[in-house]
């Protein structure tokens, strides 16, 4: 049936082929055979391209069904290895990999999340929505702070353009990166850039209409802007 529909180039039906193959070896317990079959049809002659996007998606729907952590990294790479270098599955691949830097986190080992999702370039992706990139970005630089990284914590930063930030359906993610781009300056007591950080979170509406934040903003503003007065006068 696979062959069939690939070779007549119907893209529907062979997603849905692909798609029927891993949801009954996911079913049946059977993930090494599901893995195995994942490759095997990614490397198809002529597999059509939809179809390999509907059964990624399928699969990478199992990685939280997934209980044994294990056969849940084993499916994790088997997904990266068949995504990679693929620009019609880049987002589930950096959705796949972000999972990765999320279960490396949790196990303790931060450097070697920071190290894995810093491999994605989001900012390149052609199909991938705005929102979800500075969510990725933001990710990157805040494990390579935790990893204690500043310079490549800067050098990611550069990736968002402030003018993304003009607009207000952004301002949870403009809160988040200056909340960042304070905590890396503090490392080097830069208290110029923490001021203009902080103006930027004060200039935010939604800081503006909550009086406790807002408060909160101005008297960290001014405490930072007398440290650099002080640091003027030595």
């Amino acid at each position: 049936m696979e062959k069939l529909t690939r070779t007549g180039a119907d893209m529907q039906s062979t997603g849905k082929v692909l798609v029927c193959i891993v949801e009954i070896c996911f079913e049946a317990g059977d993930l090494k055979g599901m893995q195995e079959h994942i490759v095997m049809l990614t490397k198809r002659r002529g597999q059509l391209k939809l179809a390999v996007v509907k059964m990624v998606q399928k699969a990478f729907e199992f990685v939280a069904k997934t209980d044994n952590m294990e056969q849940k990294l084993e499916l994790i790479e088997t997904l990266r290895d068949v995504t990679a270098g693929k620009i019609y599955v880049e987002n589930e691949r950096a959705r796949l990999t972000m999972s990765l830097a999320t279960i490396k986190e949790k196990d303790g080992d931060v450097s070697g999340a920071a190290d894995v999702l810093q491999e994605l370039q989001v900012e390149t992706f052609g199909t991938m929505e705005k929102q979800e990139k500075i969510e990725f970005i933001l990710e990157q630089m805040r494990l390579m702070l935790a990893k204690k990284d500043y310079i490549r914590t800067q050098i990611i930063s550069k990736k968002i353009s402030p003018r993304t930030f003009d607009k207000e359906a952004f301002s949870p993610e403009k809160l988040r990166f200056f909340n960042l781009m304070i905590e890396m300056s503090q490392h080097d007591d830069s208290y110029l850039d923490i001021c203009k950080y902080y103006q930027s979170i004060y200039n935010t509406q939604t800081v503006k209409d909550d009086p406790a934040q807002w408060k909160h903003v101005s008297d960290v503003s001014d405490v930072h802007v007398y440290l650099r007065q002080s640091e003027e006068r030595v």
